[in-house]
């Protein structure tokens, strides 16, 4: 007889008794215990009685059984203190003989009871609702910095080494995992939450938990000094244009230079180094876009918080283990184009998506916007050429080079500086090519550095060139 604990994705609970000595779980109706859900297989695993214990063991399911986080690798002994990790839902198993079993509602074993009461904690404490608290559990020592606004960034280099960034800054942290197998542990249990497969042959996961936050980890032998994990927090405080001017990254005159860009229908590419708050700055700038266009936006992991009230975000999607099934930003961008948008947002261009994009861009898309990684606004539209080239289309350089000149209009660059202050440094309008066939640009304010205050800071402020848009002329 068994008595089984399952508490699914919403945070539902239910109670009930098995009068069997072998339990089957799986994704077929036919099974005990049957959960409809893709990451679990159709013969997941089986619990089976054996003498007075409880044996687990996987029945060949694809994305593996976790006990505690871990996987197991053959036929193992449970108790009721292990929590079996099946898709998205939690189990807990009690054995009892018939003759003990109370009389009533079914109980809980006192130790789910705990487990489940301290997910309720965390569910209110990070805001990550059902299965997904869980996984809170397996990140224990980091849970501090998953509820402080001020951190950012997740850093784990391996068990004994965490960085946080606040404040801009990296910083050294004293928290550590007792090994790497409890870091392997929080990053199976992530896996098995989104539906993705992690192990030796696939040892890279990229991920978006339910509170939006960015992961990626990278396993042994692949992360030389074992499990790295990169967690870019999700910002429960939205930033605001009037924030940047308080802060002295942006000012006022700059901003209403923006905000007439966008409402002109200027595409606008903003850009920038890694962690210069290139994502951030686009969200803000979209604000400015007006409540009766419809919007589409495009993303790797959905990070952009438009709220305008015709939006339709789309996302990529990685292919199944058979290598099928992926959907990349060119097809969504391609897709996009027959879902008569007003504008496109595309929240990053890394590849030869750009070539569609710009493309995208020419054709009557006008108040268009997306990030590219560079170190300066005219190196943005090398980035683009190079990317566009990505694309294996026999096109001349000369006609890829006037492509990106006629799409894009406004370059917003942004940096991050020694003291950990991001500001926008250039306002940068994109002229058509020169007679020889190479770039123009037009600065419109440019950042202006002062001198560093006592205890380090940046000071300086955005101001206009003097040079007037063509557009304005």
């Amino acid at each position: 007889m068994f008595r089984m604990i399952i508490k699914d994705s919403t945070g539902t609970i239910k109670k009930f008794k098995i009068n069997k000595d072998q339990i089957l779980i799986g994704r077929d109706k036919s099974c005990d215990i049957a959960i409809p859900e893709k990451a679990v297989s159709t013969k997941h695993a089986l619990l089976r009685k054996v003498d007075k214990k409880v044996i687990i063991e996987d029945v060949g399911s694809r994305n593996g059984v976790l006990v505690n986080g871990l996987k197991i690798q053959g036929p193992s002994e449970i108790t009721d203190e292990d929590v079996i990790s099946v898709g998205s839902f939690n189990i807990w198993c009690e054995l009892l003989e018939e003759e003990t079993l109370p009389a009533g509602p079914a109980y809980q074993s006192p130790f789910a009871q705990q487990n489940l009461e301290k997910q309720k904690e965390e569910e209110a404490a990070t805001g990550m609702k059902g299965f997904f608290s869980y996984l809170v559990v397996f990140l224990e020592p980091i849970k501090e910095f998953l509820k402080r606004d001020d951190v950012s960034e997740i850093m784990i280099n391996g068990p004994d080494q965490i960085y946080i960034e606040t404040g801009g800054k990296l910083v050294l942290t004293d928290a550590k995992f007792k090994n790497d197998e409890a870091v392997q542990a929080a990053v199976m249990n992530i896996a098995q939450s989104v539906g993705r497969i992690v192990n030796e042959k696939n040892p890279r996961l990229d991920a978006r938990l339910p509170d939006g936050s960015r992961i990626h980890a990278i396993l042994p032998p692949v992360a030389r000094n074992g499990t790295y994990i990169s967690i870019r927090k999700f910002m429960k405080k939205n930033m605001t244009i009037e924030k940047l001017i308080e802060f002295g990254s942006l000012t006022k005159k700059a901003a209403k230079f923006i905000e007439i860009c966008v409402k002109l229908e200027r595409n606008i590419i903003v850009t920038g180094g890694t962690g210069s708050g290139k994502t951030s700055l686009l969200n803000i700038i979209s604000s400015f876009i007006p409540p009766t266009d419809r919007v589409l936006v495009i993303e790797d992991a959905s990070e952009l918080q438009l709220r305008q009230p015709h939006v339709l975000p789309l996302e990529t999607k990685h292919p199944d283990k058979h290598g099928e099934g992926a959907v990349t930003i060119r097809d969504l961008l391609h897709s996009s184009l027959r879902m008569r948008p007003d504008r496109i947002v595309v929240g990053e261009c890394r590849g030869a998506e750009a070539l569609d994009m710009i493309q995208a861009l020419n054709t009557g898309h006008g108040g268009s916007m997306s990030t590219v990684h560079s170190n300066s606004p005219r190196d943005s539209l090398s980035r683009l050429e190079t990317m566009c080239l990505m694309a294996g289309v026999d096109m001349p350089l000369s006609a890829i080079r006037g492509q990106i000149a006629s799409a894009i209009d406004i370059i917003i660059y942004t940096n991050r500086f020694h003291d950990g202050s991001r500001k926008i440094t250039h306002i940068t309008e994109v002229l058509p090519l020169s007679e020889d066939g190479k770039y123009v640009t037009s600065d419109i304010f440019r950042f202006e550095r002062g001198p560093n205050t006592p205890d380090g800071k940046i000071t300086g402020k955005l101001l206009p060139t003097g040079n007037l848009p063509s557009f304005l002329e």
